[in-house]
């Protein structure tokens, strides 16, 4: 009975915390229960660009801030922006997947001047429906911690990718206003 108050207590926490994804500007800690009893993850809270929406359920499932086209029917076709945020890790080698091709693009310098994003176009025809992508790599630092985040926009073709990156551009802006603001008491939800 106690342990099943707790995991409904959990819950509701968790979907509290879920709840406030709207309100953009800060990186928000989560815990799952795991083999080594609790294992903590990280979401970059941003607003969703114009034409664009955050699912909650989805992000809270893959780990990562999920942004979907805001319409009534999704498709298949449609195009995604993920933010994966880690703490203080390295950078993930943006070249590990086999067969997939990278162009690497210029450099986005972070609005607080402390760094660059790495930009790169990729394609991957092993991800059906999702072979093309924008990837920008970086690491941030918060009042919170430091953090590694990875921003990218996945499509069917390229020229969705394009259509589409003025909102991947407008999600990497606010990312890098994490940096600019003030410590905040990091929140945990214990997800079950």
């Amino acid at each position: 009975m106690f342990k099943r108050m707790i995991s409904i207590l959990a819950g509701v926490a968790c979907l509290a915390q879920a709840a406030t994804f709207a309100q953009a500007g800060e990186v928000r800690r989560f815990a799952d229960r795991c083999a080594a009893g609790s294992c903590a993850w990280h979401l970059a809270e941003v607003k969703a660009p114009q034409g664009w929406m955050i699912d909650q359920q989805f992000s809270l499932n893959t780990r990562a801030l999920m942004l979907l086209p805001k319409k009534e029917k999704l498709s298949a076709s449609d195009p995604l922006i993920s933010v994966r945020t880690q703490g203080n890790g390295a950078l993930a080698d943006p070249a590990g997947r086999t067969g997939a091709t990278y162009e690497r693009l210029a450099d986005i310098m972070q609005a607080n001047g402390k760094g660059s994003w790495q930009v790169f176009r990729v394609f991957d025809p092993s991800h059906a429906g999702e072979e093309h992508e924008l990837l920008a790599l970086g690491k941030v630092e918060t009042g919170n911690g430091r953090f590694t985040v990875s921003l990218v926009l996945n499509a069917d073709s390229r020229a969705t990718v394009e259509k589409n990156e003025d909102a991947f551009r407008q999600v990497l802006a606010q990312i890098d206003l994490l940096g600019a603001q003030s410590a905040r008491p990091v929140q945990v939800a214990l997800n079950h």
